[in-house]
């Protein structure tokens, strides 16, 4: 129903910047995500750049499976936000996504620099180094888990795993 409210709405207004943007979050909510992508499209266009609208709609196109258009826009929310760990932490997921395991790793140390106590982010950047093929830096990663978290079983397996494929 909210849908259909908003949809007259934006019939009515279809400028309204509000209105967009809440009839995106509900596309999201009703993975009808086409709709959505094509309204952050909109915001951006009309509205102006933004960290979040390119955030946003980075995600949702990774969602899609367009990495490269989701890789595109997400780097663009980093360059308006240097700082946001949640961007670093998107790209790295669409590098991965994408196959790009190197690019996602370094995407993830990135994020690292910014959130270093993240046990997390530690396991995200050892996956990615394994898929690269990166081993020295996938048992730093893991072992750098296990300082922060002694009991984390997953980062344990992970190291042990790593040692294999050694």
């Amino acid at each position: 129903e909210a849908v259909v409210a908003y949809e007259r709405l934006r019939e009515a207004d279809p400028h309204d910047q509000f209105v967009l943007s809440t009839l995106a979050d509900l596309y999201v909510m009703q993975d009808e995500l086409p709709k959505a992508i094509a309204l952050y499209e909109q915001l951006i266009s009309e509205f102006g750049s933004s960290s979040q609208l390119h955030f946003n709609l980075g995600v949702l196109q990774g969602r899609s499976g367009q990495f490269m258009d989701a890789i595109e826009e997400l780097s663009r929310a980093l360059e308006l936000a240097p700082k946001a760990l949640e961007v670093r932490v998107a790209l790295g997921l669409t590098f991965e996504l994408a196959g790009r395991a190197s690019e996602a790793a370094a995407h993830y140390e990135a994020a690292l620099s910014l959130s270093p106590l993240n046990a997390r982010l530690y396991h995200h950047a050892a996956r990615a180094h394994v898929a690269a093929r990166e081993y020295a830096q996938a048992v730093a990663s893991y072992e750098a888990a296990l300082d922060l978290t002694p009991n984390d079983f997953d980062a344990m397996m992970g190291l042990v795993r790593v040692w294999l494929a050694q």
